[in-house]
């Protein structure tokens, strides 16, 4: 077991991670407000826009800190105040899917890299937008799980005394769905978002090891970012710069997840070979 995470840790620092997380942070920046946009605008339509948006501050808040999610609110509430017809949301909708297209691009062409991979050879119009059309659809669905688990776990926490039930078991619970559902999430992101063929068995069992380590590492981050005192060093651009922090450590969380596929895989791979040469 040592060996092989001797080996996973191995190949995170030769897959230059750094590079790739600085440059998602870059792309994201661009992105993950459309992605949020376009979240909370297909959600709205099913649980009103305002109760979307509380839960999004919420989580923001938890996550950034209080100032920058007011400001990320207040850039989606005057988005959505922008498209006040039918054709100027299309228009909008159709923008912010662009917008988001750099984050789509950095997450594939870097799993692509860490395991390996070269890119599929069809160059043609089609395929630059069915593939993207896949990866906004699997980054979407992630999003919608993420969003829909958090409001469950919310609820279930804030009128636990209600339920008549130990408190204790109710975080439990809490803490398990959370862990459950972010794995899935990074299940999806592993199954769909490069050029590579992984099974789901893989895909699973790296999105529970990556789903372990961002529950950790993003306690970690939080209390990095609350003691940095970066409103004070950066002053306006702030909020701009505890987004890039918060997703640079994340992605790093999530590569040496994709580490831990690769290596995973090869052994899947050579054990299969000794099991065939042995028959």
């Amino acid at each position: 077991m040592s060996v092989f995470f001797k080996a996973v840790i191995g190949h995170f620092l030769d897959s230059d991670t750094f590079q790739k997380g600085a440059a998602l942070a870059y792309y994201t920046v661009f992105s993950l407000l459309p992605m949020m946009i376009i979240t909370v605008s297909l959600l709205g339509l099913l649980f009103g826009r305002e109760a979307v948006s509380g839960e999004v501050h919420d989580q923001l808040k938890a996550a950034l800190g209080n100032e920058a999610a007011m400001q990320i609110q207040e850039v989606i509430k005057t988005q959505h105040l922008q498209h006040n017809n039918v054709l100027t949301a299309i228009l909008g909708f159709v923008m912010l899917a662009l917008s988001a297209t750099g984050m789509f691009s950095q997450i594939h062409s870097s799993f692509n890299s860490i395991w390996g991979v070269k890119p599929k050879s069809g160059n043609g119009i089609l395929n630059y937008v069915v593939k993207h059309l896949v990866s906004f659809l699997t980054l979407v669905t992630v999003f919608t799980i993420i969003f829909l688990s958090t409001s469950l776990n919310s609820l279930l926490v804030k009128y636990a005394s209600s339920l008549h039930v130990d408190y204790k078991l109710v975080y439990l619970y809490e803490h398990l769905v959370s862990f459950m559902v972010i794995a899935l999430a990074f299940a999806l992101m592993f199954k769909f978002l490069s050029d590579a063929k992984i099974s789901w068995n893989i895909s699973l069992k790296t999105g529970l090891f990556t789903s372990l380590f961002f529950l950790f590492g993003k306690v970690g981050i939080g209390m990095y970012i609350g003691h940095s005192h970066l409103s004070s060093t950066f002053g306006a651009m702030s909020t701009l710069a505890v987004l890039m922090m918060w997703v640079y450590y994340t992605s790093q969380i999530i590569f040496l997840g994709a580490s831990f596929l690769k290596v995973l895989d090869d052994k899947s791979v050579a054990d299969l070979t000794d099991k065939t040469k042995g028959l």
